[in-house]
């Protein structure tokens, strides 16, 4: 898949919607710094994109540039308030940094702002809380 939408990109380099799956497929393979570039590229193309500010946000997080991630996230945030995966994604992402009060506050955030989701919110910040 990843070289099919390379080879898309070959051909449309500004084409958005491949640039989200590239960026979003290269996360899964754990590169997160192509994953990085196609989010960048994206944003160059459309700096308002929410989806790329928050697969920007976690590809920064995982190569441990968490104070980048976060200004990422809060952009993704502020385009896309009642999105809950900005909130969740980067509340694991935290708490996998051991930053459990930061990721338990950003799910509160997502609760506020979602609270029809306010379930959901919960059950993650108990499975945070309870790590060790």
């Amino acid at each position: 898949a990843r070289r099919l939408l390379e080879r898309g990109l070959a051909r449309a380099p500004e084409h958005l919607p491949s640039l989200d799956l590239l960026g979003c497929g290269c996360f899964s393979l754990r590169d997160y710094a192509a994953s990085e570039q196609s989010n960048r590229r994206a944003l160059a193309r459309d700096p308002d994109r929410p989806f790329a500010w928050n697969g920007l946000a976690l590809a920064l997080a995982r190569q441990g540039r968490l104070d980048e991630a976060r200004t990422a996230v809060e952009r993704a945030l502020a385009l896309a308030p009642r999105w809950f995966e900005p909130y969740h994604d980067f509340a694991v992402v935290l708490a996998e940094a051991g930053r459990k009060d930061e990721a338990c506050a950003m799910l509160d955030r997502g609760c506020a702002a979602l609270p029809a989701r306010g379930g959901e919110f919960a059950r993650a910040a108990t499975a945070i809380k309870a790590r060790p």
